[in-house]
């Protein structure tokens, strides 16, 4: 049985004292399948996570995050095109929408965004997806850009999905895979809980987020790839099926990614 973490920031300096015991934990828990992400400010940011993709069982992704949509130029997107060309780099990613913090301007946010999702689609890769209290603009990028696509496969992860049920299934029509962190076991987050019950086991991929969002128990502490195990037991449980047959169905999800 081999479990997925469809996300996670291996690069962060949480993790700079003991990165090596956290991927040694994530080994003994069968974590098997681990997708980095870096998001990029300036040329270079990805160095260090292209160097982890040696790695069996680690994979990358990379982009430009919407709270630094302000760092993209030129010079940046040329680094990004050619960091993608790497054989393990899988997605563009995180991209899209914050509108919580709204760290850079909500019509560079849009605009980088939009130009990201075209490189994605002329690289033929999918984009991992984040929306914060941005949920119609995001739909409706989503919208013009992929309803009507002729991309084989997935056309990318809905990363820490927090929408509505209607979001999710408008995702899913898009050929967007619906990605859940340790939120799902959070006690407030019964409507998730819910959208995990109705969508299709098919539509659906495990993440941690971590370091952040640490599932139940260990809520409030660091969060690390180990911990998805927590996640797909929820799943498994909510969806009343077996963690083999779950775990199973989302590592076939992922690998739809990297066919």
């Amino acid at each position: 049985m081999i479990f997925v973490d469809s996300h996670v920031h291996l690069e962060d300096h949480r993790y700079d004292n003991d990165r090596e015991d956290v991927l040694k934990r994530a080994q003994e828990n069968n974590v098997g399948i681990i997708a980095t992400v870096c998001c990029l400010t300036k040329t270079g940011d990805a160095d260090f996570t292209v160097n982890l993709l040696e790695r069996e069982g680690i994979y990358g992704i990379i982009g430009i995050h919407p709270h630094d949509a302000s760092f993209y130029n030129e010079e940046l997107a040329g680094y990004l095109r050619k960091v993608l060309q790497h054989p393990k780099i899988i997605a563009i990613g995180e991209i899209g929408l914050d509108y919580f913090y709204k760290h850079s301007p909500v019509q560079t946010q849009q605009d980088v965004f939009t130009q990201q999702i075209a490189l994605a689609k002329e690289l033929k890769k999918p984009i991992v997806v984040h929306s914060r209290d941005a949920a119609s603009d995001t739909l409706e990028i989503l919208k013009w850009n992929y309803k009507e696509s002729e991309m084989a496969g997935v056309n990318g992860i809905m990363h820490c999905f927090s929408g509505d049920l209607d979001m999710a299934i408008q995702c899913i029509s898009y050929k967007f895979l619906i990605s859940f962190s340790g939120v799902i076991t959070f006690e407030n987050a019964g409507k998730l809980r819910e959208i995990v019950k109705i969508i299709p086991l098919e539509s659906m991929l495990s993440e941690t987020d971590a370091p952040y969002l640490s599932p139940v128990p260990f809520r409030g502490k660091r969060n690390e790839p180990a911990y998805v195990v927590k996640v797909t037991n929820k799943i498994a449980e909510i969806k009343q099926m077996p963690v083999k047959e779950v775990a199973e169905k989302l590592y076939n999800n992922f690998n739809l990614l990297v066919e």
